[in-house]
């Protein structure tokens, strides 16, 4: 190929504006959350898992602060987001050479253990969901999910 027309980033980024490239990210994560929808059947469990994370977490907040407050605790979630956000990127970035499943499901072991682990972290800790005047254990997240997939 002659020079001018390899492909690099800083060709891209002297070639398109920032609305652009915002707007290809933006496309790109939608043909990814389509292609995830109608995959191999993850997206419920990962989607479920993700909501009973957030609302153990809402519940039982002062439980968590603590946890947050640590300074390997902070350092560990940053990691965890930027890993998660710069995948997506690269993700979206490369989805218009090649789609499919392969590069999510990559994530998908990464995302499980960290959303198993805070079930497991509050079940460690007695915490519970508060649902109509009852506590159910942190753990029935898990039993419902394993029921769930055998049913």
């Amino acid at each position: 190929m002659p020079p001018d027309k390899i492909p690099s980033m800083s060709k891209y980024l002297y070639e398109h504006s920032v609305q652009q490239i915002a707007g290809r990210l933006i496309n790109e994560v939608s043909v990814l959350q389509t292609a995830i929808i109608r995959s191999y059947g993850y997206a419920p469990i990962v989607l479920i898992y993700i909501c009973l994370g957030a609302l153990l977490v809402c519940q039982n907040s002062e439980k968590f602060i603590p946890l947050a407050k640590r300074k390997t605790s902070v350092i560990l979630l940053l990691f965890l987001v930027s890993y998660f956000a710069v995948y997506l990127a690269l993700y979206t970035w490369y989805t218009p050479i090649v789609t499919g499943n392969r590069l999510v499901l990559e994530l998908f072991l990464p995302a499980m253990f960290c959303l198993v682990w805070v079930l497991d972290y509050a079940s460690k800790r007695g915490l519970a969901f508060h649902t109509y005047g009852r506590k159910v254990p942190a753990l029935a997240g898990s039993v419902f999910m394993l029921i769930a997939l055998v049913a």
